[in-house]
């Protein structure tokens, strides 16, 4: 297993990009509400293909993050993750970004259309694993033109983190040596795959400090 100083060596800007909070609009007001949705992301329909599904609901509303977000990878290109399963016991960082460039998270009503996210949990039963998901509603897309879900536009990008703290999957494919299995695929989501199933949604507004 890889040394956790080079781990995080080789993550140091997904390292540095966490420990600044995404929520500060131009205002000076922070961001609360709540994102909500899952889907799936897949390489193909066969059965060899690698696929991950996830889904759940979080919020800030009550001062601190609090919800629930599993995650199952299949056949991803890790052998120690295929059929795992993650399951949060604790929500330990939940902020929310507005890119005016991108589409509006509308409907429903929000001054942001991206959500970040870490959690603690377990792997496979197995206790003290972690999670960062970065994800995007850039609107709630339209049925029958190629898509077989709900958004067209809606993506995701998910990291995880074994007992030792070493990352042990990117889903992104150019996320340096993580092994990824899933392109860059839309413009305005930056390194997120668009959902291949699915849907999210963000209320989250402005509230003074």
């Amino acid at each position: 297993m890889k040394k956790r100083v080079l781990a995080m060596a080789m993550a140091t800007g997904l390292v540095v990009s966490l420990a600044v909070p995404w929520a500060v609009s131009a205002n000076g007001a922070t961001a609360v509400g709540k994102v909500t949705g899952g889907g799936l992301i897949e390489t193909g329909t066969d059965e060899d293909a690698a696929k991950i599904t996830f889904g759940g609901n979080l919020n800030n509303l009550g001062g601190r993050p609090v919800g629930h977000w599993n995650i199952v990878f299949h056949n991803v290109n890790n052998d120690d993750l295929d059929m795992g399963q993650f399951h949060p016991a604790e929500i330990t960082f939940l902020e929310f970004q507005n890119l005016p460039e991108c589409p509006e998270a509308d409907p429903p009503d929000s001054d942001y259309n991206r959500a970040n996210f870490r959690a603690n949990g377990r792997f496979n039963n197995e206790d003290g694993w972690s999670i960062e998901v970065r994800l995007a509603d850039h609107g709630e897309g339209r049925r029958g033109q190629g898509n077989r879900g709900m958004s067209e536009m809606d993506s995701i990008r998910i990291l995880l983190w074994d007992d030792d703290g070493v990352l042990q999957y990117d889903s992104y494919e150019g996320g340096s040596d993580y092994q990824g299995d899933f392109p860059d695929e839309t413009e305005c989501a930056g390194t997120r795959t668009t959902l291949d199933s699915g849907n999210f949604q963000i209320r989250a507004t402005g509230t003074p400090e």
